[in-house]
């Protein structure tokens, strides 16, 4: 019969307890001592000595094992040796006939047969057999007749082949079973590191819990949503999880399963952090069923993941969905009322200065409507990362004239004063886009001049280390400290009353945050309400600027 490694080294680990290799020569030793002291009458001296000898051999060999010394215990070939010579030797020379000591070679029978079967029990029950007719040559002739100790003999050996075959059939049972435990253990093994490999590579935090919502199992993905590097093994998931819904309550994600029993999938809930930061969850809870009376511990699967993003973009989708039909709607009514006013009048007689102001008018919102477009589209592509990031010589006084070209008689029909001025020595040419430049100008610029009633506009060119500022200044009617954190947001606009009395979508300056990003510009805020705004925009000169300093297409 074969035995592999693995089976051994279990058997080891189970037979060779020191306790019991400490009693088992203890008692043995100390029995057959007092028997042979109190008997040292039926012994002559040479067999007296002989039997206290292998007794302290065998009590050494004891004191080896339990000290395990040069780790005899892993050998069990070495020390098995040992105590079938002692016990031959003993029985053999020394030990009287009918000695009822001669069945402790069960012991011996057993422990071979245990690590060597069928092949060991032999080696055992032959070396026995040897014994018992070495012991015949000393002990016959003699007060025992030879018929009486050959059925002596024979009684003896039948009864350590039987017990010993009893031994090996059931060692071979045992083997059996051991083999096909140690694979089962290995497969369970096996797929439980495969579905552990399977839960860490999901992005999605897994926990499994018992039924009273107890940690057993998480991946990696859990600890980094969670924000921890704690373990949460044998943690309530309450402990671990704070959520809240939309009214922030509480939520256990184990109770409200098992209300319902059956999966609880939701996006309504937020985890709360321990600094009071919330993100949204979208989660799924899942019970784990048994088949139809099936016995076993029952738990809970808990799927999550952060969906703080997606939650964000569809308010803004919703929000840019209203905004956008709320703006359109306006010019599109005013440029319909005022086109159809024109075509009324013309029809009825030839007031040529009404068809004029209202063929004005609905220009003015067709305006409105193409810029609008226009935001629209760049937003679009800046959001796709469609934008291209094109360097050419720029003209920098030629800009600051353009705007002045562009704007001055804009803001003088609101009554206002646009000057232009720059300062120092500015470069001839910087290395940057024309158009993006233009573009985040004239959003600083129209703002101004809208949110100007009276005064100026200033817009100031000056040069500064490996680039230029541009600065635009107004005198009106200026930002909250609170509006001003968030001016450069999508869809933006100030509950100030002033900003409402003009019409904007709130993605001016969202997308020109989005060009200065490209271009590598930045941009300083400076404002007080009723004192109007600073706004102070550096362009690096893409040319003089480092290679790590230089912003991405």
């Amino acid at each position: 019969m074969r035995h592999d490694p693995l089976l051994l080294s279990i058997r080891a680990k189970k037979v060779l307890d020191h306790n019991t290799i400490l009693l088992y020569h203890v008692l043995l030793s100390s029995v057959l001592m007092f028997e042979f002291v109190l008997d040292r009458e039926y012994y002559g001296t040479k067999d007296f000595i002989g039997v206290i000898v292998s007794i302290l051999i065998f009590a050494g060999v004891g004191l080896i094992r339990f000290f395990n010394i040069k780790n005899i215990n892993n050998y069990p070939t070495l020390y098995l040796i040992f105590y079938h010579v002692i016990f031959a030797g003993a029985f053999s020379f020394f030990a009287p006939a009918y000695s009822p000591y001669v069945f402790l070679w069960l012991v011996l029978l057993y422990i071979t047969s245990y690590f060597y079967g069928s092949k060991g029990y032999t080696v055992s029950i032959s070396l026995f057999m040897l014994t018992l007719l070495a012991q015949a040559f000393r002990v016959l002739p003699g007060e025992y007749g030879i018929f009486d100790y050959l059925q002596f003999v024979g009684s003896q050996t039948v009864i350590m082949m039987a017990v010993g075959l009893f031994f090996v059939q059931t060692e071979e049972v045992s083997d059996k079973d051991r083999k096909l435990l140690v694979t089962t253990i290995d497969k369970a093994q096996l797929e439980r590191q495969r579905l552990i490999s399977l839960i860490n590579s999901m992005a999605d935090g897994v926990i499994a819990t018992d039924d009273k919502g107890v940690i057993k199992l998480y991946n990696a993905a859990a600890l980094n949503i969670l924000d921890t590097n704690q373990s949460l093994q044998d943690k309530n998931v309450s402990q671990c999880l704070h959520l809240i819904d939309q009214s922030a309550k509480t939520v256990d994600p184990i109770e409200e399963a098992e209300k319902k029993n059956v999966n609880v999938t939701t996006t309504d809930l937020m985890l709360v952090y321990p600094d009071g930061e919330k993100i949204n969850l979208f989660m799924s809870v899942s019970p784990i069923k048994l088949g139809f009376r099936q016995i076993a511990e029952r738990g809970f699967i808990i799927a999550f993941r952060d969906i703080t993003r997606e939650k964000s973009l569809e308010e803004e989708r919703n929000e840019f969905i209203s905004v956008v039909s709320h703006e359109l709607r306006t010019p599109i009514a005013i440029t319909e009322a005022n086109i159809s006013n024109a075509q009324f009048i013309a029809e009825k007689g030839d007031n040529l200065g009404a068809i004029k102001t209202s063929l004005e008018a609905a220009h003015k919102q067709s305006l409105f409507l193409a810029n609008m477009i226009n935001d629209l589209s760049t937003l679009s592509r800046a959001e796709r990362g469609k934008l291209d990031m094109k360097t050419e010589k720029v003209i920098p006084r030629e800009v600051l004239q353009s705007l002045e070209d562009d704007y001055k008689k804009e803001a003088e029909t609101k009554g206002l004063e646009l000057f232009v001025e720059s300062e120092g020595d500015i470069p001839e040419t910087i290395s940057s886009n024309r158009l993006y430049i233009r573009e985040i100008l004239q959003n600083f610029v129209t703002n101004s001049i809208k949110y100007t009633k009276e005064g100026k506009v200033t817009v100031t060119l000056s040069a500064y280390d490996k680039g230029i500022y541009f600065a635009v200044k107004d005198t009106g009617i200026g930002i909250s400290k609170s509006d001003q954190k968030r001016v450069f947001d999508k869809f933006f606009r100030s509950e100030d009353f002033r900003t409402r009395e003009s019409s904007g979508t709130g993605l001016g300056l969202y997308v020109t945050r989005k060009l200065m990003k490209l271009i590598g510009a930045e941009v300083e805020l400076k404002s007080k309400l009723n004192e109007g705004s600073v706004f102070t925009v550096f362009i690096p000169d893409l040319a003089e600027a480092e290679p790590n300093e230089k912003p991405e297409a």
